[in-house]
């Protein structure tokens, strides 16, 4: 890492700095006897540097010969320049704590699902949650069942299938209700894709800045939250709860997220958009996806992430900001918006 450039050779010890190019002397002759080859451990290169010429004690010494004979091969010394010691890794040669831990550390490798579980956009423990699923770290029924926890692994939603990140994420007939009108309300007119195939779409169409891509964070990470609470009070509570409590649940997240309560009106109306629009009748929601190298296909059909998000950037109309926020069947609680986000429980241990 240290770069030893001898000059006069009044700094450097003539046996142990490395600079024979990287090495010392005591390196590239290991054979050498320091104590009887008549030269002190203290002695400086320039010790040896007379008239233009190396003058080395040989001693009918073969060893010390070869040494001497590779010093005046490779080296000859300069007397109006200094001995230098330079930083490698800096092209000016300064050292910095910086540089040198780059060289100590090895470079990690580049996760791209960061940016969507790491949002200032998201709320602290749904980036947890988040995080939780990515890495497959919940404790689902199928886990709990291979550790012999508990005597089944049958989903609580569907009474089913078995219980694990990819059912539960979105392949259980109850959550993809639910995800299929959230995506609605996100713009996004497709069927619901496998777990590993969510992730990489919104990793791809939820990053950058714009209003749209904080809104696709922050809805993805409260969905999954949300429907891992909900999964906790059923199980551990015997809590249920609607298809329409859910996306209400996930709705009210979103809205009093401060970064995308904009778009609260597509929250709002998704279930009119389902009907007025056409989109349940329009093929493009029932549309069959084999190949996961058609995902960049299927997200063409969205909304582009372009700064023109003018479809979905409307101001709250007064009654849908004053509706009542409790449903049939729903276990969010009964707030005002003037009262900023909602600080919901969470998840049940």
């Amino acid at each position: 890492m240290f770069v030893y450039t001898i000059g006069s050779g009044e700094k450097f010890s003539f046996w142990y700095d490395p600079w024979c190019h990287g090495k010392s002397l005591a390196m590239l002759f290991p054979e050498i006897n320091l104590r009887g080859s008549h030269i002190s451990k203290k002695a400086v290169a320039s010790d040896f540097w007379r008239n233009g010429r190396w003058h080395v004690p040989t001693r009918w010494d073969s060893n010390m010969t070869r040494v001497l004979n590779f010093l005046q091969l490779n080296f000859i010394l300069d007397e109006r320049k200094q001995d230098v010691i330079s930083w490698g890794p800096d092209r000016k040669g300064e050292f910095h704590v910086k540089s040198a831990l780059k060289c100590l550390v090895t470079p990690a490798q580049k996760l791209e699902w960061t940016k969507l579980v790491w949002s200032r956009s998201i709320i602290p423990r749904h980036c947890f949650i988040l995080w939780s699923a990515v890495h497959n770290r919940l404790k689902t029924k199928k886990k709990l069942y291979d550790w012999g926890i508990i005597d089944s692994n049958v989903c609580g939603f569907c009474n089913v299938s078995c219980e694990n990140v990819e059912h539960l994420f979105f392949q259980c007939d109850f959550i993809q209700t639910v995800w299929s009108r959230i995506l609605v309300a996100m713009k996004v007119h497709r069927r619901p894709f496998t777990w590993r195939r969510e992730v990489s779409w919104f990793m791809r169409k939820a990053n950058g800045k714009t209003l749209l891509a904080s809104m696709r964070r922050t809805t993805f990470a409260a969905s999954v939250y949300a429907i891992w609470k909900v999964r906790n009070e059923l199980i551990f509570q015997k809590k249920t709860v609607s298809a329409e409590g859910l996306f209400q649940q996930v709705r009210e997240i979103v809205f009093f997220n401060g970064s995308t309560q904009k778009l609260h009106h597509d929250f709002s109306n998704a279930t009119k958009a389902l009907k007025d629009d056409g989109m349940e009748e329009d093929g493009r929601h029932d549309e069959d996806y084999t190949n996961d190298d058609e995902d960049d296909m299927s997200a063409d059909d969205d909304t582009d992430d372009g700064p023109d998000n003018s479809m979905i950037l409307v101001q709250f109309q007064s009654e849908a900001r004053g509706e009542a926020l409790i449903q049939k069947g729903s276990i969010i609680p009964d707030i005002s918006p003037n009262k900023g986000r909602v600080e919901s429980e969470g998840p049940s241990s």
